[in-house]
């Protein structure tokens, strides 16, 4: 049985990726884990906003969108209106998140020419936070697979 996992995806040029196969790579490496990707992607907040739900195991988004800043997004995403909690990927191409606040499970990324090509930074990143997330779920059935181990043994001591 696979599990899918489910990226939402904010980024007004959100083509550039599709066009440079970097979601194709991030798909790709979900299978490898064993799941089936759900990568949904949006050039506009209000797609973004209609599509956004707590189903999703990871949001992705850029600061610098048409409508509003990426932090305005994300401000909104862990307002009382919304209240999800799901861990966030908040990149940037220019070095301009220096006033951003840190918000809770958000995961800030700025990149530069300098450093290299902006999608295969965010990918890497993306990447990262995947078996981040993914470590975390294993974690989780481990130990649920000692506790039932432990019930066991209990039942067949009393």
């Amino acid at each position: 049985m696979k599990l899918t996992y489910k990226i939402l995806w904010l980024d007004d040029v959100i083509q550039d990726f599709i066009d440079d196969e970097i979601i194709e790579e991030i798909e790709d490496h979900l299978i490898e884990k064993g799941f089936n990707p759900d990568i949904t992607t949006v050039s506009n907040t209000d797609d973004f906003f209609d599509t956004l739900d707590n189903n999703y195991d990871l949001i992705l988004t850029d600061y610098h969108l048409n409508e509003m800043n990426g932090d305005e997004v994300i401000e909104r995403i862990r307002s009382q209106e919304y209240a999800i909690m799901t861990e966030i990927l908040f990149y940037t191409a220019r070095a301009d998140l220096k006033d951003t606040e840190r918000i809770s499970r958000v995961s800030f990324l700025e990149t530069n020419g300098l450093l290299g090509d902006h999608r295969e930074l965010v990918q890497k990143a993306v990447i990262n936070l995947i078996d981040l997330t993914i470590r975390k779920f294993d974690d989780i059935v481990s130990m649920r697979g000692m506790i039932m181990h432990e019930t066991s043994t209990l039942d067949i001591t009393i």
